[in-house]
């Protein structure tokens, strides 16, 4: 009987019996590269792709290193001479909290588009869009860089979509009323002057707390908005550039933020003078607005603890209002604006938005009463 014939494989190929399957290699200036398929025809097309890609300096190879290893390299080699501080803190913290958990221990190379796309799922049930549209800008930055470096072909991350995210809670504002109550027990609080001037001049806490001496311009009555203040584990607190280019703005100064202004630096010379030498502001710190009694700046979390200790002396007197934020007071302001007739334009100026389709999506929280007031005067054209 005669032997069957095995069959004559293409120069570089060879028949691999224990996967069932085919390996295809060859070497160029001394090194050894391989392909595998399934088929013949699959590994020949395979192995004249990768010469070609070889012999013409197209050809790379993935690496090993870890979606935590390249992230650290990423930030420390790329990032860090390109961003501002404040934007490195936020890019870190991001990878912290939502990535480095569900990636980092993995390869670079390996990381599919499914498996991102699946994390943004899974924070779309608990994270606002605008979270998860930053970790997307923090992978697809990372990945655009591997590329660029040769560490990887493609970037699984341009393939991936936002989900939509669980309708949030429309953004709230203090009524009139509102705004007087609390004010009522605002006074006396160390944070009296910082609400009342939030809700007058609709500043970011950030840029309330970075505000400087300088910045206030009592002859013209304006305030200049350039910084806000940063803080991280280990650095202190720092002035940060203001949050966007259109945030550098001047406010013109309300009769009340002008008086209180005047109060505050006099009151401000007068604990400076009690401090002596315990007044001890942070290093750049030295000349701001809002300051400690021992001249250093006021915390987001002190803010915060002043306005819940406001709040529960209304619940103890039986006045329950929803929760207030330092960013309520901000909505405040713009409500407050809007009611009384100031144009769109000048809103968005004073809040230091790039566009005025932001200011009336995000600021339009206007109350019922003085939506029932216009509608009225339709009568009179219809």
């Amino acid at each position: 009987m005669a032997m069957k014939q095995k069959k004559v494989l293409p120069q570089g190929i060879r028949y691999r019996e224990d996967r069932d399957d085919y390996m295809g290699r060859f070497q160029y200036e001394g090194e050894t590269y391989w392909v595998y398929g399934k088929t013949v025809d699959e590994t020949l097309k395979k192995l004249n792709d990768r010469r070609y890609e070889v012999t013409h300096d197209m050809y790379f190879k993935e690496t090993e290193v870890t979606v935590n290893s390249w992230f650290a390299t990423w930030i420390k080699e790329y990032k860090r001479m390109e961003v501002k501080k404040g934007t490195i803190i936020n890019y870190t913290e991001t990878y912290k909290s939502y990535i480095e958990k569900e990636l980092g221990k993995r390869k670079l190379k390996d990381i599919r588009p499914d498996q991102i796309q699946h994390l943004f799922n899974e924070m779309a049930e608990q994270y606002a869009k605008q979270t998860i549209k930053l970790v997307k800008a923090v992978l697809n930055g990372m990945y655009r860089q591997a590329i660029i470096n040769r560490l990887v072909r493609d970037n699984p991350v341009s393939v991936t979509r936002i989900p939509k995210t669980k309708t949030k809670e429309k953004k709230k504002a203090m009524t009139q009323e509102e705004q007087e109550i609390f004010m009522k027990y605002a006074e006396g609080t160390v944070c009296e002057n910082i609400i009342s001037f939030a809700l007058g001049t609709g500043m970011r806490i950030g840029e309330i707390r970075a505000l400087q001496w300088q910045d206030v311009d009592f002859n013209e009555k304006i305030i200049r908005v350039r910084h806000t203040l940063k803080t991280s584990k280990g650095e202190g607190y720092w002035l940060d550039t203001a949050k966007s280019e259109s945030s550098v703005r001047e406010i013109f100064m309300l009769e009340r933020i002008y008086y209180l202004l005047k109060e505050e630096k006099r009151e401000q010379n007068k604990r400076k003078l009690r401090a002596g030498i315990y007044w001890q502001p942070d290093e750049g710190l030295e000349n701001l607005v809002f300051t400690t009694d021992e001249g250093r700046p006021y915390s987001h979390t002190k803010v915060n603890t002043e306005i819940k200790k406001i709040q529960e002396r209304m619940t103890e007197d039986g006045i329950i209002m929803f929760k207030i934020t330092p960013h309520i007071f901000r909505h405040t302001f713009a409500t407050r604006a809007l009611e009384n007739g100031l144009p769109v334009k000048a809103v968005q100026e004073f809040l230091g938005h790039s566009s005025s389709a932001i200011t009336l999506d995000t600021y339009s929280h206007v109350s019922d009463k003085w939506k029932r007031k216009e509608m009225q005067k339709m009568e009179k054209i219809i």
